[in-house]
């Protein structure tokens, strides 16, 4: 709920300042017109509202519409679907990156960048920020930074072996959840990297 109520107000305001980048895949309308054919391979909730603003139309929130959706029943389902979701999206937005272009694109080629690139970017940027604190320890204010980061871990791990709890405790699932996202992210680069693209994958069912 956390992630969710972040991602609608970014996307509210994306809506107002110029176009959505990436729409919720359960519960999307594209008027028949528009509709642009993507191939299998790529993510349809983030290359079809990005292939409309390549031909100039505009992709719009809507708050009032309503989808409901049960949440991973475990953080490995929710690991699993994130890893596949993160692949899938930087396939995509390899294959779009023409729209990183601000002269044809301005404002939205700066949405792009902020929203996905940089936020697919962000475990490189942690890891080169831990290992600086390793070096930098001998200061007492990185040696704060340090211990804080330390004790993150530590409530991580604990979060980790202790999954039912865990996620009754709001302030450990947070923790948890957020690195879990940065290393399916890592996971999902090394797929792209290795030119591996996921497809098809089982869907979990409700009894």
């Amino acid at each position: 709920s956390a992630y969710w109520n972040y991602e609608k107000f970014i996307k509210y305001r994306e809506s107002r300042i110029s176009s959505l980048i990436g729409v919720n895949g359960s519960i999307y309308a594209i008027r028949k017109s528009d509709y642009v054919e993507i191939e299998n391979d790529l993510i349809s909730d983030l290359v079809e509202p990005l292939e409309i603003v390549r031909h100039g139309k505009k992709v719009i929130y809507e708050p009032e519409a309503i989808s409901e959706e049960e949440s991973s029943a475990t953080y490995r389902e929710e690991f699993e679907r994130k890893i596949r979701i993160f692949t899938r999206t930087i396939h995509g937005l390899f294959r779009m990156k023409a729209l990183l272009n601000p002269f044809q694109y301005v404002i939205f080629s700066i949405q792009l960048l902020i929203h996905k690139i940089f936020r697919y970017l962000m475990p490189f940027a942690l890891l080169s920020a831990a290992l600086s604190l390793i070096f930098l320890t001998d200061r007492f204010f990185y040696y704060i930074l340090y211990c804080l980061m330390i004790t993150t871990l530590i409530f991580a791990m604990i979060a980790k072996f202790t999954e039912y709890s865990a996620k009754r405790n709001w302030f450990f699932n947070v923790i948890y959840y957020s690195l879990t996202v940065n290393f399916a992210l890592v996971l999902a680069w090394i797929n792209v990297l290795k030119g591996k693209n996921i497809t098809i994958w089982p869907t979990e069912r409700g009894s």
